[in-house]
């Protein structure tokens, strides 16, 4: 990206890119603003030619970062730190280590020369890299694969066996169809075999469970950041016999660690998997393991050696806790590079970068170098500010460049200028200190402006005045009621709780069961009556949040009937609350069918005054907004274009609408929310399509046209949704708004 360039205009930072490419490290680099940071780190790493790692202090400035760099390539990714276990809880997440092995395959595949991390991920040991590359699967389509030996390889790589393939890291086998879902992919795979041949390859949605594109080949990556071998376990069942031989204590601690044997004995490994990390792989492999030839980016080097130091005590402290209860030894549990050995490989390839001038940091460098670098005004809406600092920008010289989100931001914010006395251009490779050059960058909206005054540049976007576009329609920190449930950390005690097959109920708790030796983690769900469920905490899938109606007691208080165990009522009421899905989907079909076989009216492209009152509106509908219409007695149609519901496209899925629904449901009430699909037929138009960010498929994935309405009123069944409530959603709440209006 041309912005990129502009940094070497600046001869002090040219001179600092030479030395990175050169290897003459570690250097220090002072005068970068934070607003530059993105910027800086993508330019840095194309002008030195090398793989950068970035570090900054902690997780959340690391997903920033990420999000503004995004705007400049596609080759960054964000590399998490993973959480240690260290005690057998089934109930442990393995995001992180997927993701760290998503990262990791990508710099392998040379597809990713630029990570953010954090000083606990640098630090933590993680898979060699010889065990990622032999323990990766290549599936192709027309190869012969035995599928026996392949099931037992996916299981022996981490992977999950089950029903139904509804997340990364698990497989099923139906007959000679393998569902499969990677850690690499964003999407999981079917796989068709015709006797031992691959016969098709596709990925398909874990909702709706249907094939929607087909591949030539899928990568299946291991599953697990800790796989124990064949050899490991032996060492493994030795080293917790030693344990138990030698134990004096608890009788629970001895007692876990004879199961620890019998089971890395029998072939199992064990739950508690870092107590024997250093067991699993003989080399010592660190995320710098995979990148021999990068160099490392440091933003704020006293909080990342404070970090350090923080990280490393804490990890020693439970370590030696373990330790005084018998239960590992420190040669058994080495899961982190110590913190000197870390500073020791740090030393030769680093560029320290602080805002301010230091007396020390955590090297002796063997340069230092100012990169100017200045935040413009913090404009916050202001768009008359902004135009002044515009005009003064040029007045003194400068190259200004304006970032805008889409076509349509483009051609409003060169009417401002204009209107302004401002000089704009679309951007066509050059730029000119006379006039201010338009470049449209969908990931504006997570840019800051910034001014290099060396180089005569000056980066500014629509989104310092808030005319990015409409911000994300993501609403996941409020849709408390439908999220479906990935770890009991999303549970509270009291919530109400649908299970498919035993209906709704109230979340008491969590609860450790030991079984014959065995522990094992359940969450308790209180059903009517004395009633209560036992469900592992790795069976969650089963449950989801319930997002129906509440009755009222005489008192005015929320009620809500719970299901009985072995009764019938839940089965009879999920059969009616399906056959009415079917129902209405079959009369809502019909009406789409209809509305698609009529003639549409064409309306006329729309106005400048339109588009300069839509691009004023800057963000989706708030909860107060919800409950305005909802007391004139309105009702908000769902829209199944999939930048509505997600602007990442592995989000945009009809289980994504249907909990939009939930929380607008949540905030409004079932009365006033209701389908108001249209399904695309308007997009042939050119002068739609020009308008969207994205000229690619609008649909959302199990909600492509009108015959699969049926998918989201499935998800709604799911959620608890009564027939009647499905009823009100489907018609009976647009009717009510129509008999309203014409009498």
């Amino acid at each position: 990206m041309d912005i990129l360039k502009r940094f070497g205009e600046d001869a002090e930072y040219a001179a600092l890119a030479e030395a990175v490419q050169k290897g003459s490290l570690p250097v220090l680099v002072n005068g970068l603003c934070e607003a530059a940071r993105c910027a800086f780190c993508c330019a840095l790493a194309s002008d030195a030619g090398r793989p950068a790692v970035v570090v900054v202090p902690d997780e959340k400035e690391a997903y920033r970062l990420y999000n503004g760099v995004a705007a400049y390539t596609d080759r960054a990714a964000v590399f998490p730190a993973r959480d240690f276990v260290f005690d057998a809880v089934s109930a442990r997440s393995r995001d992180f280590e997927q993701a760290r092995l998503g990262v990791l395959t990508r710099i392998l595949s040379g597809t990713c020369d630029l990570v953010i991390t954090v000083p606990d991920a640098l630090m933590q040991y993680t898979m060699p890299r010889s065990v990622l590359e032999s323990g990766t699967v290549r599936l192709a389509r027309g190869e012969r694969v035995d599928v026996a030996a392949l099931t037992a390889r996916l299981a022996a790589m981490g992977y999950t066996r089950c029903e139904l393939v509804e997340g990364a890291g698990q497989f099923s086998l139906r007959g000679g169809i393998l569902d499969v879902f990677s850690p690499g992919s964003a999407y999981p795979c079917r796989v068709d075999f015709f006797g031992d041949e691959i016969d098709l390859l596709g990925y398909f949605d874990t909702v709706s469970q249907r094939r929607y594109e087909n591949t030539t080949e899928y990568l299946c990556i291991p599953a697990d950041e800790v796989l124990f071998s064949a050899s490991a376990l032996e060492k493994t069942a030795q080293a917790a016999a030693g344990l138990a031989s030698r134990f004096q204590g608890d009788e629970k601690v001895l007692e876990s660690l004879r199961t620890e044997c019998a089971q890395a004995a029998d072939g199992i490994p064990p739950a508690a998997q870092d107590k024997y990390f250093s067991l699993v792989y003989d080399e010592k492999a660190t995320l710098l393991s995979y990148l021999d030839d990068c160099f490392v980016l440091l933003f704020e080097t006293s909080r990342i050696a404070e970090r350090i130091r923080a990280f490393s005590w804490q990890t020693h402290e439970t370590l030696e806790l373990l330790v005084e209860q018998g239960r590992t030894t420190y040669a058994l549990a080495g899961v982190i590079q110590e913190s000197d050995a870390l500073l020791a490989a740090l030393a030769g390839r680093s560029v320290a970068a602080d805002m301010f001038m230091q007396a020390g940091g955590m090297f002796s460098y063997r340069a230092q170098f100012t990169v100017q670098a200045n935040p413009t005004s913090p404009l916050t809406e202001n768009t008359a500010l902004f135009l002044d600092d515009a005009k003064d920008y040029l007045a003194a010289g400068r190259r200004v460049m304006l970032c805008v989100s889409s076509p349509r931001a483009m051609t409003a914010m060169e009417e401002k200028l204009r209107g302004a006395g401002i000089v704009a251009y679309p951007y066509d490779g050059t730029l000119r200190a006379d006039a201010v050059a338009l470049a449209v960058n969908d990931g504006s909206r997570s840019l800051n402006g910034f001014e290099l005054p060396r180089a005569g540049f000056v980066l500014m976007t629509d989104a310092e005045i808030g005319a990015g576009g409409k911000q994300k329609r993501v609403r996941a920190a409020k849709m408390k009621k439908s999220e479906r449930i990935s770890s009991y950390a999303d549970l509270s005690v009291g919530d109400l709780v649908v299970h498919a097959n035993h209906g709704i109920g109230r979340y008491v708790g969590l609860q450790t069961v030991t079984t014959e030796g065995v522990s094992r983690d359940y969450i308790n769900i209180q059903y009517a009556g004395t009633d209560k469920l036992f469900l592992p905490v790795d069976n969650l899938d089963m449950v989801s949040k319930y997002i129906g109606g509440h009755g009222e007691d005489e008192d005015g208080q929320i009620r809500t009937k719970l299901s009985k165990l072995g009764g019938t009522d839940w089965s009879r009421a999920k059969t009616k609350a399906r056959a009415a899905a079917k129902d209405l989907a079959k009369g809502l079909i019909a009406l789409y069918a209809e509305r698609q076989r009529r003639p549409g009216f064409a309306f006329s492209p729309d106005s400048p005054w339109q588009k300069e009152f839509e691009d004023a509106f800057d963000y989706e509908e708030t909860d107060d907004q919800l409950r305005a219409i909802r007391d004139v007695n309105g009702v908000v149609g769902l829209n199944a274009f999939n930048l509505f519901i997600d602007d990442d496209p592995k989000n945009q899925t009809v289980q994504r609408l249907a909990e939009h629904a939930a929380h607008m449901i949540d905030v409004m009430g079932i009365d006033h929310v209701g389908c108001g699909f249209d399904f695309f037929e308007f997009i042939d138009n050119p002068d739609t399509m020009s308008t969207m960010t994205d000229t690619g498929s609008p649909c959302t994935k199990g909600l492509a046209n009108c015959s699969e309405i049926p998918n989201l009123f499935a998800c709604f069944e799911k959620m608890g949704m009564s027939k009647e409530e499905m009823e009100k959603i489907a018609r009976l709440n647009f009717q009510r708004v129509v008999k309203d209006a014409i009498g």
